[in-house]
């Protein structure tokens, strides 16, 4: 396995483990990615796609928590924030 893979996803279960203790993931969600990244020990086929979806919703909710911390600076905005959260929270139900 490429070794940016591997630490990539390393750094995703940490990720993980993080965002489910601070209570930021509801335990089901946290399952769900669980059980899409311990495909690849039972090397069904698909988990080519399991990865590159991870990936994507990685680095979109990244984003989405860089763009939260822009609209909290200088002035806090509200409605904007609001938006994020609940953008964050789909891409976690997908």
């Amino acid at each position: 396995m490429d070794q940016n893979l591997a630490a990539l996803r390393e750094e995703f279960s940490m990720f993980l483990s993080k965002k489910y203790d601070e209570g930021v993931l509801e335990r089901s969600t946290f399952e769900q990615f669980l059980s899409l990244q311990d495909m690849k020990h039972h090397k069904k086929e698909g988990f080519s796609m399991v990865a590159d979806l991870l990936t994507i919703i990685y680095k979109d909710a990244e984003e989405i928590i860089k763009e939260m911390y822009r609209h909290a600076r200088p002035a806090f905005n509200l409605v904007k924030i609001e938006g994020l959260v609940h953008k964050l929270n789909g891409s976690s139900k997908r």
